[in-house]
């Protein structure tokens, strides 16, 4: 989406991408022309340049205790 809404921007103008996840994902960062974990990433566009954002699935530990007998799954930690 450009300045003038067709993808072109003004020679110096100003780009600006955000990055949005899914659901159950996180933005990592951006690659190709420009290289950032800026989120939303500014960018001057002197030249033409392309640009892709990266996203990882969002991981969570579960902690599992027992002090009563034995529990499924087993007493650790599980990502």
């Amino acid at each position: 989406m450009g300045s003038s809404g067709d993808g072109w921007y003004t020679a110096g103008a100003s780009a600006v991408a955000t990055a949005a996840p899914a659901v159950g994902y996180h933005f990592v960062t951006w690659t190709g022309d420009v290289v950032s974990t800026d989120n939303p990433l500014t960018v001057a566009m002197d030249q033409a340049r392309s640009v892709e954002a990266l996203f990882a699935i969002d991981r969570h530990t579960l902690d599992i205790a027992s002090e009563h007998g034995t529990p499924d799954p087993a007493v650790g930690s599980y990502e």
